[in-house]
């Protein structure tokens, strides 16, 4: 296969699994983790679209940051893969607390 065949069969790959990570690790989180947050009083939609959010710019970042090592060293993409994860878990932690389920404004 060309190496754009391969490109694109990895980016799409990543972006499908990505996807179903988010969902997968919404419900989970939204009832364990962050659940006694103040934004958890926000309606179940608001909390998921936020959520969703929030992980597709970690996912951007795990797949930009995996790239560019694998890319511009001699690291093993899977070892650039777990450097980015590690560095990504950080972001989605605190944009969970500072984004998704930050309190709620009053009207």
């Amino acid at each position: 296969a060309s190496l754009s065949t391969t490109w694109l069969r990895n980016t799409l790959s990543y972006i499908v699994a990505a996807e179903l990570s988010i969902i997968a690790n919404f419900i989970p989180n939204d009832r364990f983790t962050f659940n006694t947050l103040p934004g958890a009083k926000r309606p179940w939609l608001q909390r998921a679209g936020r959520f969703h959010m929030t992980c597709i710019v970690g996912a951007s970042l795990t797949f930009l940051i995996e790239a560019g090592i694998s890319s511009f060293t001699k690291i093993d993409p899977t070892i650039a893969e777990a450097i980015a994860t590690l560095v990504v878990l950080i972001y989605n932690f605190t944009a969970h607390h500072l984004f998704t389920y930050r309190h709620v404004k009053q009207a």
